[in-house]
């Protein structure tokens, strides 16, 4: 009885060492296919491009958000607003919207290419949170300042000088997106959250900025910087995907 006991147990014992073992195994699969992943996405790339390209997620997402920060520090230092302390609530509200869609993006765009998949979906979300709060928030325009330049300001040129202004923010952080994205699966999301993610800090610069509080300018001067860095990464992608 103790031996057809002992053998049992055995037994057990041994295909809880086997089933361990495959896990290991399984582990060891992934990281290597994930190396291998990372390695041809980047194969190629060298100079400041393959060393960019070549660090940790984590370490992408910091080189990405201090640039963004900084030139938010810089706008509410020496091109802030006149009316700011007046439109706090506003401004909270704009920053959480544009923030979590931006946070969004960017984890989309720099997602590890070896996790499987949902980014392009993913990057559509938050670029809709993105693209529907900067619409609602040009239309529904809460500011009590008067615009730069005085009421007498046409509106093309009001409207254009905050296009410019927003687009001459937005493309540095645009660029410096694409040196960093890899090649790879699901690149078209990658790049629409790339694209989405340059123009929202151009809005959220736009905002800290502009006192001008009329809906169709905020329409075409400042929503117009997230459509067109957007339409870059849609263009780039659709090239990217005939390439493939």
């Amino acid at each position: 009885m103790n031996n057809e006991t002992d053998e049992d147990i055995s037994d057990d014992l041994r295909e809880l060492l086997s089933e361990e073992a495959q896990a290991q195994a399984a582990v060891i699969d992934d990281t290597t296919i994930a190396v291998e992943t990372v390695e041809k996405a980047i194969e190629g790339d060298a100079g400041l491009i393959g060393w960019l390209r070549s660090r940790r997620t984590s370490t992408r997402h910091a080189i990405m958000l201090v640039p963004i920060l900084a030139t938010l520090l810089w706008v509410l230092r020496f091109s802030v607003r006149p009316d700011l302390a007046e439109v706090g609530i506003r401004i909270c509200v704009a920053t959480i919207i544009y923030g979590c869609a931006l946070l969004g993006v960017l984890s989309v765009a720099f997602r590890p290419l070896h996790m499987p998949g949902w980014p392009t979906t993913l990057a559509r979300f938050f670029l809709a949170l993105g693209v529907g709060g900067t619409l609602g928030l040009a239309l529904v325009p809460m500011a009590t300042g008067q615009p730069i330049g005085g009421p007498e300001l046409p509106f093309a040129a009001g409207a254009l000088g905050c296009f410019i202004w927003g687009q001459t923010l937005a493309l540095p952080i645009l660029a410096l997106g694409l040196l960093m994205g890899r090649r790879g699966s699901d690149l078209s999301g990658r790049l629409l959250g790339i694209g989405g993610s340059a123009g929202l800090a151009g809005n959220l610069y736009l905002e800290c900025h502009c006192p001008i509080a009329r809906s169709d300018h905020l329409v075409m001067g400042h929503v117009t910087v997230l459509l067109v860095t957007l339409g870059i990464g849609v263009v780039l992608a659709a090239v990217a995907g005939r390439e493939r």
